[in-house]
Order: C-alpha cells, then sequence, then structure tokens
C-alpha cells in the first residue's frame, strides 16, 4: 500500500513540475533589477505587477488570471516583474500608484507605455496585455523609423 501512495506521491509531483517546464505559470523576474537588466538585454517590453501581502484583489488576480493558459501565453513576450512597494520602497516609488493592485506596462528602458489600475477578469486582463504589446511594438517602428539610413554612394556619371 505505501508504494502505491508513494508512486502517486511521485506522479503529482511530476505532474506538477513538467507543468511549469511546459510554461504552465507566468514567469517572474527574481528582482526588479534583474527584470529590467533581462529586458533591456532582451529589448522586451515589461510588465510589472504592483501589489501588496494585504491586498485581496491582488491574490484574486494571481489566483484567476495569472493563471490562465492565454495569459501565460502571452506573458512570455513580457519581461514580468513582481514589486511590493512595502518592500521595495525605492522602485515602489517609481510608479506612481495610489491603489492595488496596479499593473505597469512599460518598454525596455523603463518608460511607461500603458497601465492597469485595479483587478480585472482574465479576458479584459488580456485585452489591456495585447493594446501594452501593441504599444511597444509601435514605439520599436518609431525607433526604426528614426534610425539613419544607409547612405547610398552616388554613381559617377562618366562622360
Amino acid at each position: 500500500m505505501r508504494a502505491v501512495g508513494s508512486l502517486c506521491a511521485s506522479l503529482v509531483a511530476a505532474l506538477v513540475l513538467a507543468g511549469r517546464a511546459s510554461g504552465g505559470e507566468v514567469l517572474w523576474a527574481s528582482t526588479f533589477e534583474l527584470g529590467m537588466k533581462k529586458a533591456k538585454s532582451k529589448d522586451l517590453p515589461v510588465m510589472v505587477d504592483i501589489y501588496t501581502d494585504w491586498c485581496g484583489w491582488c491574490k484574486k488576480l494571481d489566483k484567476d488570471v495569472y493563471s490562465k493558459p492565454e495569459v501565460i501565453a502571452l506573458s512570455k513576450e513580457f519581461v514580468c516583474i513582481k514589486l511590493n512597494p512595502e518592500k521595495d520602497r525605492r522602485n515602489g516609488r517609481l510608479f506612481k500608484v495610489d491603489g492595488y493592485p496596479a499593473i505597469i506596462f512599460t518598454d525596455a528602458k523603463g518608460k511607461e507605455l500603458h497601465r492597469i489600475g485595479g483587478y480585472l477578469a482574465p479576458e479584459p486582463f488580456l485585452a489591456e496585455m495585447k493594446k501594452a504589446l501593441a504599444a511597444a511594438n509601435e514605439g520599436k517602428e518609431k525607433v526604426k523609423e528614426k534610425a539613419p539610413k544607409d547612405k547610398e554612394t552616388p554613381k559617377e556619371k562618366t562622360e
């Protein structure tokens, strides 16, 4: 009987680990600084979830929104950072937030592109993520347009 219980426990653990390895959750940077460094090096937009430990809506967001496969899939287009301004006061002051949760989308340099104030259900949240990604991509296109183009060497006229 113990062998069956052990086998079941091993199977459950393997399934949980497989879910994580195959993209079964939003991958959060371990610190704000490391997340921003990764965003700069890979030129990716950033999704900063500003939360507190006592915030019920923040916990609901974690449970009901960040667990959805569509949200998890789209989150891979961002560097995702969780920021508790009560524990990380210096970085918490970077964003003018008057309630929790607040989700701030920035470009790789930290310039704010879009913001969600408060809890949103999964579908509206996903729509806001798409808006933020579109704003990030639009910003990249504008940078490309402003970049100097290779100057063509004028052909010499032969007489």
